[in-house]
Parts: C-alpha cells; structure tokens; sequence
C-alpha cells in the first residue's frame, strides 16, 4: 500500500510540474488571444485563425505522432535493459519526425491555392499560408524531445522549455503588433518561435542523453529494431491515423467547414467559444502526458492492480479541478466573454456554454488512450476514434450549414457524450478480463 501511495505522489508531482508547464504557455495564450482579438477585430481575427486551421489540419494529416511510441517503445526497453535497442528507436523517431516535417511543409504549400479559393477567401492567403508553413520544417522534430523528457520524467525540464517558448512567443506577437506588421507580422513571429524552440530543445536534450549514457544515438543502427518493426510500424500507423483523427476533434475541421459557409468572422466566434476547452485540456493534457509512462510500466510489469487504481485517482483528481471552473464559465458566460475579447464576441456566448458541458464528458475519457496503448491494443482504439470523428463530421455537415457556430458546437458536445459512453463500457470490459 505504501508502495502504491509512492507511486500516486510520484504521478500527482509530474501532473504538477505538467500543470506548470502548461499553464504558464496558456497564460500567454490567453494574453495573446485576447490581444489579437481586440486589435485585429473579429473579421481579421477569424481570417488568421483560418490559416492557423488550414496549416494544423494538412500537418495533422502526416503527423505520426511519434511521441507516443518513443513513450511507448524507448520506456519499454529502459525497463528492460536494452539500451542498445532504445538508442536506436530515439534515432529512429527523429528520423520519422523530420520526414513528417518536410512532407507536411511540401503538402501545405502544394494546396495552399485550392485551400484559399474553398475556406480562407482572401487574396493574401497564399502568402500567409506560405509564412506559417515554415513552422512545420522544425516544429515535428521538437515532439521526440518532449517524450524523451517524459521517458525520465524530466518534468521540470518541459516547465522550463514551455515557459522560455510561451515568453519568446507572446513578446514576439506583441511586438508584430506593435510595430504594426498585421497577420504577417504575427505569422513571422511564430515561424520564429518554432526555430527557437527546436535550438533550446535540442540543447536541452541533447546534454540529458549525455547525462543518462544516450548520447551516441546518432550513430546508433536502427536495424537493431528488425525484430520488432512490424509491431513498431502498426503502433505508428494507428497513432499516425489517430492523429489524423484528431484535427476533427481539436475543432480545426470545424472552423474551415464555418469558414466556407459563413466567413472569418463565424470562424472567429467559434474559436473564442473554444477557449474553455483550452483552458480544461491544460488540466487535462499534463494527466494524460504524465500518466502514459506509468501506465506502459505497470502493463509491462503485469502490476495491473497498481494500473486500474491510478486511472481511478486520476479521474477522482480531473473531476475536482474541471467542475469548479465550469460552474464559473457556465454561470458567467456573457459577462467572461464581453470582459476578456470585447463586446463583438458575445454571440459566441451559447456556444460556450454547450462546449462546456462538452467539455466535462471529454474530461472523463482523457485515460481511454493512454490505457490502449499502453496494454497493446492500438487497433482498438483506431476503431473508436474512427467511429467517432466520422460521427462529428456528419454532425457538422448537418448542423453548421443551419445553425452556424452555435450547431458546430452541438455536434461536439453529441459526440463527446457518445465518446463517454462508449469509454464507460471499454473500462468495464477490461475490468473483467485483466483484474479477474
């Protein structure tokens, strides 16, 4: 027991350095919205949250969201011994990293112009477009580094990475702003941002390998991984798919569909409306980071015990910082709105609230993934994520071209409580058949 209560205090110390670590890059988000928001006005302010979207999606569609499987893969074989083995899977996930970058540079660029006639509508499009897609050269890279850090929970380290990044950011933002360079002044700020990220990260990471005896993994052969690669390569086809899976649900799919039918400015309303999902995935985010490690430990252990009463912490632990919040957002909606963005985003009033609620049921199925990946079942979470963005996109179809960002946010909030539902039945099947 005492052992189990080591290993709760261990879990909520990283969800805390997690928390800080992202809660100071959200702060600076929020004064960087809020900023944005107010002196590019709501039409301006939806044409760059167009771009931003286009951008996310196209990297979203090659991403193959590496850092799981370095999660995944390198902790499993540091538990195991295999160091030979972990040097060459870091080298490998660089590898796939970077190419994921280029390709998706290649791709943006290349519907950059279709793009633009069909969602974004502007005749700077391309030109913006172009700006922001140099952030994909480096930024893919940078999520290897971060699990590496998780691997040996070098939470501290990511607090540190996220803060210099966040403050680099929203000086740069503000002082394109101020200087009066528009969306392209921001956009360059970004890219700049991006490349120095990707110059810290590596520094930093770089010395921990050097610390840890990992440091020649540039020379390590990634043939080494022969034995395992067909499993290697389905774990990273299923979470490349899921996050292709996930640009639907992060909204971005949302804001060109409202983008093509009613312009910039639904999209802008909707994005303001999706700021409490923000501000509930930065609790969300550092449990769900923090608690992939401890999950592929206890599978590989067979400590399934120790693996079902952390889920049941974590939940216990989400539930008591989410609800507080919502009941403010809920209760003060138009009053948060008119004080933080302006009085030109109040429309955006209801569709908050209906994100909120939202919002909750997404807070209580943060575990599903981190659970299937780390008991082997990739496969099975593909399904359901498949299952469930092809529901949103229908839902959306349906319910945008009527009711706009109001029916945008509805089709979430549906398919969030099919998502709970469906997670409910999952964790007690699962039940059954590991704890017996």
């Amino acid at each position: 027991m005492s052992e189990l209560r080591a290993e709760k205090r261990q879990f909520m110390k990283n969800v805390s350095w997690l928390v800080v670590a992202k809660s100071v890059p959200s702060a600076a988000n929020i004064v960087e919205m809020i900023v944005l928001a107010r002196v590019l006005g709501l039409e301006l302010f939806g044409l760059l949250t167009l771009i931003i979207a286009y951008v996310k999606v196209v990297s979203s569609l090659v991403d193959f969201r590496v850092w799981e499987s370095v999660v995944r893969y390198v902790g499993e074989f540091l538990e195991k011994k295999e160091l030979e083995h972990a040097l060459s899977m870091i080298k490998f996930s660089y590898m796939v990293d970077a190419a994921g970058g280029l390709l998706a540079f290649g791709v943006c660029l290349l519907l950059a112009g279709v793009a633009n006639d069909i969602f974004i509508k502007s005749q700077d499009g391309f030109d913006l477009v172009l700006i922001f897609s140099l952030t994909l050269v480096v930024a893919s890279v940078n999520t290897t580094s971060e699990a590496l850090f998780r691997v040996f929970d070098r939470f501290k380290t990511i607090v540190f990475v996220q803060s210099a990044k966040a403050v680099f950011k929203l000086s740069s933002v503000l002082a394109a702003l101020y200087m009066g360079y528009g969306i392209k002044g921001v956009l360059v700020a970004y890219v700049a941002v991006s490349f120095f990220e990707f110059v810290l990260t590596q520094i930093v990471v770089n010395r921990m390998l050097r610390d840890k005896g990992l440091h020649t993994w540039l020379s390590s052969k990634v043939g080494l991984l022969s034995g395992r690669m067909r499993e290697i390569t389905w774990f990273l086809l299923n979470t490349s798919f899921n996050a292709t899976l996930t640009i639907a649900n992060e909204g971005k799919v949302a804001v060109l569909i409202l983008g093509y039918f009613f312009g910039s400015g639904a999209a802008g309303l909707y994005k303001i409306a999706r700021a409490v999902i923000k501000v509930v995935n930065r609790i969300t985010d550092p449990l769900h980071e923090a608690i992939f490690p401890r999950l592929v430990s206890f599978s590989t252990s067979n400590l399934y015990d120790k693996f079902a009463e952390i889920l049941k912490f974590s939940v216990r632990s989400l539930l008591k910082l989410v609800i507080p919040v919502l009941i403010i957002v809920l209760l003060f909606t138009e009053q948060l709105i008119s004080l933080i963005f302006g009085d030109q985003y109040v429309p955006a009033s209801n569709t908050m609230r209906v994100l909120a609620v939202a919002v909750l049921f997404t807070g209580g199925t943060f575990w599903l993934t981190p659970m299937l990946l780390a008991i082997g079942r990739p496969g099975l979470r593909t399904a359901v994520s498949t299952f469930k963005v092809l529901t949103y996109l229908v839902l959306l179809l349906l319910l945008v071209p009527e009711y706009s960002y109001f029916g945008a946010g509805i089709a979430y909030l549906i398919v969030e409580f099919g998502h709970f539902l469906a997670t409910v039945y999952l964790a007690r099947k699962f039940s059954r058949e590991y704890l017996g």
